[in-house]
């Protein structure tokens, strides 16, 4: 009984990995973007601060 609830569980949270893993696919591209945006930023900063 033990091993079949054990099972369960394991397919239960590879189908949740799988599903996370195709929205990560879908927003892959947005994350990128935000990702990039926000070095862009980050370096427009870091070059404010040594101005001054």
């Amino acid at each position: 009984m033990n091993n079949i609830n054990k099972r369960l569980f394991f397919i239960l949270l590879l189908s949740i990995f799988i599903i996370f893993k195709k929205k990560i696919k879908k927003n892959k591209i947005y994350y990128f973007k935000k990702i990039i945006f926000y070095n862009i930023k980050k370096q427009y900063i870091i070059k404010l601060i040594t101005k001054i």
